[in-house]
């Protein structure tokens, strides 16, 4: 783990992830640079799902790198 980070509100979280999905879905501009777009759109949508939980359960998230 590279140091531990602040937490955030997963409605934070989830705009961002849904604009990156929206983006690789949508514009063949960005999916086009990606070696794995399919592989890239499964984990955002598991990213997605897991916020979504978070939400409902009031909860905040972090994501940690290591």
């Amino acid at each position: 783990m590279i140091g531990a980070g602040p937490f955030f509100e997963p409605a934070e979280g989830l705009k961002t992830v849904r604009a990156l999905l929206a983006a690789i879905r949508d514009d063949k501009q960005y999916s086009s640079k990606l070696q794995e777009a399919e592989y890239t759109l499964e984990e955002l949508k598991e990213l997605e799902r897991c916020l979504s939980l978070a939400e409902q359960a009031g909860a905040k998230f972090r994501l940690e790198i290591g």
